[in-house]
């Protein structure tokens, strides 16, 4: 994927029209009777995390976030404008390490600069934190990090591509061709030393503009701009010392291209080159976000399509 100088993509993710897009996006989503409980925006509140979540250890070092009533595990639905992404497929590129597979992700950051439920969204990442700060001695937890694009808040949401096989956590997958084409994968996970779980798997779809199906998508379809729906967990894992806070990415659904269209209309525009951005059983099953024809159809008749005039173009690439 073309990554733009970061100038560039502030100036575009900036936009109060894209913004305005994200925040109609984020409220059809909020207003939708079936996925607007799961909206991540919605648990700003730490009374209201205590009281609608618990924290479950499912192994000596990983603790989980699953819901109070279900006993499923939390997956939570997150807008943003796509900053920057690391997706499949693996290939020699990639620099998978054999020694340390397990050190590298799958990624995605997100941003949503002046978005009301964007900024809920932090909050509750906040609220999220503290309450398994609080489940854990003092001390026993690392800070939580905090992530920028620049100057502006962000979230990032990562999953390994394999993991290590003494965990026995989560039962073993086949590994998708679309992720791993040239079987570099295959041939870490034929070591013995890893697995590829039903951990390690994200969900890549998108949304037809005209049929508003939901299909499988590829995960190069994604590109900085767009506007998406991403599916998080919420986990932590012990190192040597402390417990690691860790927003797990499960799904990532593309909803949005305009604000990818305008970042390719300023670069071409300005005629200048893009460059690179610096920036066992199963213990417990998790509760996804499920995408349906007809709940958007009905998040399309609440989302107003946000549409540039000329001279509001001409405004961004000046």
């Amino acid at each position: 994927m073309v990554q733009y100088e970061l100038d560039d993509l502030l100036t575009v993710l900036k936009n109060p029209e894209l913004v305005g897009l994200l925040d109609r996006f984020a409220e059809a989503c909020t207003a939708s009777r079936q996925r607007g409980d799961l909206q991540l925006s919605r648990f700003n509140s730490y009374d209201l995390v205590r009281q609608t979540f618990v924290i479950k250890a499912i192994s000596p070092t990983y603790h989980v976030l699953i819901w109070r009533d279900t006993g499923e595990q939390v997956v939570l639905a997150c807008q943003g404008l796509v900053a920057s992404v690391y997706f499949p497929p693996v290939t020699a590129q990639t620099r998978v390490n054999p020694r340390a597979a397990h050190r590298s992700t799958q990624s995605v950051t997100i941003v949503g600069p002046g978005s009301t439920s964007f900024t809920s969204s932090l909050s509750a990442i906040k609220q999220i934190y503290r309450y398994f700060e609080q489940n854990f001695g003092m001390g026993e937890m690392r800070a939580l990090q905090t992530d920028h694009v620049g100057d502006v808040a962000a979230i990032v949401g990562s999953t390994r591509y394999v993991t290590p096989t003494s965990y026995k956590i989560w039962p073993d997958v086949g590994i998708p061709d679309s992720i791993d084409p040239d079987g570099i994968l295959k041939r870490i996970v034929g070591e013995g030393k890893y697995a590829f779980t039903e951990d390690n798997v994200v969900s890549y779809r998108v949304v037809d503009e005209r049929s508003l199906e939901v299909s499988d998508a590829q995960p190069s379809v994604f590109r900085q701009g767009h506007v998406v729906d991403i599916g998080v967990s919420f986990r932590a894992m012990k190192g040597r010392k402390q417990y690691s806070f860790i927003i797990q990415l499960e799904s990532i659904l593309l909803g949005e291209r305009e604000g990818a269209k305008l970042l390719a209309e300023l670069v071409s525009d300005a005629n200048r080159h893009p460059a690179s951005m610096v920036v066992e059983p199963v213990l417990l099953r998790k509760h996804h976000i499920e995408h349906t024809k007809e709940d958007l159809a009905e998040t399309q008749k609440r989302l107003h399509t946000l549409t540039l005039s000329d001279s509001q173009m001409s405004e961004i690439v000046e």
